[in-house]
């Protein structure tokens, strides 16, 4: 009989799991609709990418009626002892970012001529 809550190699077993949290820059209200849906298949292309499996995803916007936490991503991943949690952190923030504002150039580019700063995702 397997126990599926640990995982083994050779020489030791481990269940490491890790709850990343973040923000839109800035805190900006964007994680809405079309961009929330990009970012939440852009976050399981990288976890697959990876290899480390996605527990639970949450994408919470600001609109969120009792949210305690609005503009937040929570993740909750499970990974191999050998990736240091910041690599993982940092792999999925520059991922996200750079693919959600190629993604969205024309509202980046709007925002731009307004005067106001960039979307930009950062977890």
């Amino acid at each position: 009989m397997s126990d599926t809550r640990y995982r083994r190699n050779a020489g030791s077993v481990y269940s490491l799991k890790y709850h990343l949290v973040g923000c839109s820059k800035y805190r900006r209200k964007v994680l809405l609709g079309v961009i929330a849906e990009e970012l939440r298949s852009r976050l399981y292309q990288k976890a697959q990418e990876l290899e480390v499996t996605m527990e639970a995803l949450e994408i919470t916007p600001a609109l969120a009626a009792g949210a305690s936490v609005p503009d937040h991503v929570h993740l909750f991943i499970q990974s191999h002892p050998t990736e240091a949690p910041q690599r993982l952190a940092n792999q999925v923030k520059g991922f996200t970012s750079r693919g959600c504002a190629r993604s969205f150039l024309n509202c980046v580019l709007a925002f731009r001529v307004c005067g106001t700063e960039a979307i930009t995702l950062v977890l």
